[in-house]
């Protein structure tokens, strides 16, 4: 069973420059209200059940440990993590240490292990300091750690190690301090023993659990907030297994690794389908979609008289998401296609063969140059250019059966309506350059927006570098015009004037 915590970086762990960090044991509640605290029920995991802690080294003058992660990959995929930690030659407190596979094999997981560890072996009354190469674990126990206590931990990357380390902190009776060294990155004893830890054949049992004489339950209820009351019920509650939403994760993580050679997750894809540069309305269309939510195909077979929706009203096949998507010979799917890859093709060669996996996973899209670098502009437009088509497919379909009694709209509706959404997405993304409107956080930067779209407009060569702030910027492929009847020979009057 996988770690019920987020797989991320400690995205809120304010960076350090090289120095020292003390840790401050907390003391007691400030006021009356610091005592109100919500979700007090908590669970140990399961290793901290079936194990105990390692045993400590006797009392000693102040000891310097350092520590360090090594990570191994395969395929671009994290497949071990190795903790190491040197006090000395011969140190009772040294250690190296293969992650369990049920835990984060991420390299700051891995470095709060082995501060974890190197804690548990030292004793009590023994001065410390923690020497490592990064600011992460210590600038999680300094600068983070109260308002992670306050939130009751809902939402912190790698929290039950972190946990863990804080309880061990807080039962020291010394100092402990964490010093920061950039220039041992890669180097030393303790990155040779993490090197070790990595490549051992079996794993080690870490002990993570929580002295109860100075644990602190569940997040203040002054601090709390609607969005995190949510997150945190939902963290606490047994996520239901869905089957098809299973199937679905399963074949986003295939095609995004064999398009893109992504390691993703499922909590990478989760988070993908929030992304900034999808609008709302699509969000919600890839969440039911994850899901397999969207009323169509068998979701009418044991419906009464409505047997007869599970198949397509244009070729009688069975219906599904796909089918609408990639499949179906009506008019809408592979204009709609056919527009983006043209589109595409303005400003890139390759463009990715189609699959339901590569549309849920639009967001999870990494493009790079021959130098191995990222190109956030490439990505960015394909994810607009995805997500967008993908949708507007949807939304022809559903106008389609619900709105026109299953007449399906001809090839220039079909084009004329995709030419509106990407023109209309354009100057969302121009509208939303403007950082006195939608202030720092909201704006996006000009220089991205302008990279995204460059190559991909109408008669660019006649717009100026900075075409933003123009009017009648408009993408490169325009609308079709309706037939019209041949207007009147010269000199003679129509019946319509």
């Amino acid at each position: 069973m996988a770690d019920d915590e987020d797989d991320g970086e400690l995205d809120e762990v304010e960076p350090a420059s090289e120095g020292e960090l003390t840790f401050r044991a907390r003391k007691g509640t400030k006021s009356l209200t610091d005592g109100f605290r919500i979700f007090t029920k908590t669970k140990l995991p399961a290793e901290a059940e079936d194990s105990a802690p390692p045993p400590r080294a006797d009392p000693e003058g102040p000891l310097t440990v350092s520590y360090a992660a090594h990570t191994i990959r395969s395929n671009g995929e994290i497949t071990s993590a190795g903790a190491g930690a040197w006090a000395g030659d011969d140190h009772p407190v040294n250690t190296e240490i293969k992650l369990p596979a049920q835990m984060i094999r991420s390299k700051q997981n891995a470095e709060a292990i082995a501060v974890l560890v190197a804690t548990q072996k030292t004793a009590l009354d023994t001065e410390l300091r923690l020497e490592g190469a990064r600011s992460s674990v210590g600038t999680a126990m300094t600068k983070n750690l109260e308002k992670w206590e306050d939130r009751g931990w809902i939402g912190v990357p790698n929290r039950t190690t972190l946990q863990s380390l804080s309880s061990e902190l807080h039962s020291r009776t010394a100092k402990t301090t964490f010093v920061i060294n950039e220039g041992s990155a890669g180097s030393g004893p303790a990155n040779t023993m993490s090197i070790t830890g990595a490549r051992k054949t079996e794993t080690d049992q870490i002990y993570r659990g929580i002295n109860p004489d100075n644990e602190l339950l569940g997040a203040k209820l002054s601090t709390m907030t609607q969005s995190l009351a949510y997150r945190g019920i939902k963290e606490r509650n047994e996520p239901v297994s869905r089957r098809a939403t299973d199937l679905n994760v399963k074949m986003v993580l295939e095609a995004v690794k064999e398009t893109f050679s992504l390691p993703a997750t499922p909590a990478s894809i989760w988070k993908s389908t929030r992304h900034k540069d999808i609008g709302r309305n699509i969000r919600n269309f890839l969440w039911k979609s994850m899901h397999s939510a969207h009323r169509v195909g068998k979701y009418w077979e044991h419906i009464p008289e409505c047997g007869d929706r599970m198949n397509c009203v244009h070729c009688g096949a069975e219906e599904s998401l796909q089918h609408i998507l990639l499949e179906c010979s009506s008019p809408g799917q592979s204009e709609v296609w056919e527009l983006a890859e043209k589109f595409w093709k303005q400003k890139y060669s390759e463009w990715p063969e189609m699959s339901m996996g590569l549309l849920l996973g639009s967001s999870l899209a990494v493009f790079k140059d021959e130098n191995g670098k990222p190109q956030p502009a490439k990505a960015r437009l394909y994810r607009i250019l995805v997500s967008e088509s993908t949708h507007v497919i949807w939304k022809l379909r559903c106008d389609s059966v619900i709105g026109r009694g299953g007449v399906p709209p001809t090839a220039n509706e079909v084009h004329n309506r995709w030419v509106k959404i990407i023109n209309g997405r354009l100057e969302i993304d121009i509208n939303l350059t403007n950082r006195l409107k939608y202030g720092k956080q909201h704006a996006i930067t000009p220089s991205l927006v302008l990279d995204t779209w460059r190559g991909t407009l109408h008669r660019e060569g006649e717009l100026p570098e900075d075409w933003l702030r123009e009017p009648g910027v408009l993408v490169g492929i325009a609308p079709l015009r309706s037939r019209r009847s041949p207007s009147p020979p010269s000199g003679r009057r129509g019946r319509n004037r």
